[in-house]
C-alpha cells in the first residue's frame, strides 16, 4: 500500500496539469489567391504564429492564433496581416467553433478569407 500512495501522489500533478493541444487546419486566401494551408499546433491558451511570403518576397503574411476551450467549444482569437512596401492589411477578431467544424471568415469584401478547422487532441 506504501508503494501504491506514492505513485498516486507521483501521477497526480502530470494528469492535473496537463495541457491539451489543438491542431488547427487552416487556408488563408487574399484577393482571390490562395497564400497557403498551414497546419498550426498549439496548446490551448498560448500563442502560435506562422509566417509566409511571396516568392519574390515582396509581400509577407503573418497568421496569429490562440485558441481557448470554452464550454466545449474552441474559441480562436486570430490576427491576421499583409504588409507589401508601405501598405499594411491587418484585422484581428474572434471565431468560436465546435471541435472538429470547419470556420470561415471573410473581411473586406473577400480581400481575405481565413478557414478553420481546429481539434483538441
Amino acid at each position: 500500500m506504501k508503494y501504491l500512495l506514492s505513485l498516486l501522489i507521483v501521477c497526480l500533478p502530470l494528469s492535473v496539469f496537463a495541457k491539451s493541444n489543438v491542431v488547427i487546419d487552416s487556408k488563408v486566401y487574399f484577393k482571390g489567391k490562395k497564400i497557403g494551408s498551414p497546419r498550426i499546433t498549439t496548446l490551448v491558451n498560448k500563442k502560435a504564429k506562422v509566417v509566409l511570403s511571396s516568392r519574390e518576397g515582396s509581400t509577407g503574411y503573418s497568421l496569429e492564433m490562440i485558441p481557448r476551450k470554452i464550454n466545449g467549444k474552441i474559441l480562436l482569437e486570430y490576427d491576421f496581416s499583409v504588409q507589401k512596401k508601405n501598405d499594411e492589411f491587418l484585422t484581428r477578431g474572434r471565431i468560436l467553433l465546435a471541435q472538429g467544424s470547419t470556420g470561415r471568415v471573410v473581411m473586406d469584401g473577400k480581400t481575405a478569407v481565413l478557414h478553420f478547422n481546429p481539434k483538441i487532441n
